[in-house]
């Protein structure tokens, strides 16, 4: 049994790129370190794939998700309530590209994304804001199609 493909270099900078379209509102009122924590994941991915590099050790991702969790806990005092579920969604969405392997991986994030993007509607609810989610969604859906039809429906 073979094992299945990994997502290709164009698709991940579709998924980098969509992810960080539904995510960038809620970057906005989250702490700055996050955001700056979050783009240097997405970029170093993305160098990662281009290169050949190999993903991070087991030890340095469970040490990644810990550091992540308790600086949430040290920002908002709490893992509970909405800033900081949504904060601990977008961290733990980013520290996924370091282990994306596989379709299963991308899939995840994709419905990441769509979590990320009904999030939204909890902070604004403006036609703008809106119009600019459903783009996001349609992005997503179209991500979703493409990562199915490019591994095979596997």
């Amino acid at each position: 049994m073979s094992a299945p493909p990994v997502l290709s270099a164009r698709l991940l900078g579709a998924l980098l790129l969509v992810l960080g379209g539904v995510a960038a509102p809620h970057l906005l009122r989250l702490p700055p370190w996050l955001g700056l924590g979050v783009v240097a994941v997405a970029v170093w991915r993305w160098h990662q794939t281009r290169r050949g590099i190999p993903l991070p050790p087991h030890w340095l991702k469970v040490a990644l998700t810990v550091a992540a969790t308790g600086a949430v806990l040290a920002a908002f005092g709490t893992l509970a309530g909405l800033e900081a579920g949504v904060a601990l969604l977008v961290a733990m969405g980013a520290l996924k590209l370091l282990e994306l392997r596989r379709r299963r991986d991308a899939l995840v994030l994709i419905y990441l994304g769509y979590f990320l993007v009904a999030a939204q509607f909890l902070f604004a609810e403006s036609p703008a804001m809106a119009a600019y989610l459903l783009g996001g969604v349609w992005a997503l859906t179209a991500l979703l199609i493409a990562v199915t039809r490019e591994s095979g429906g596997e």
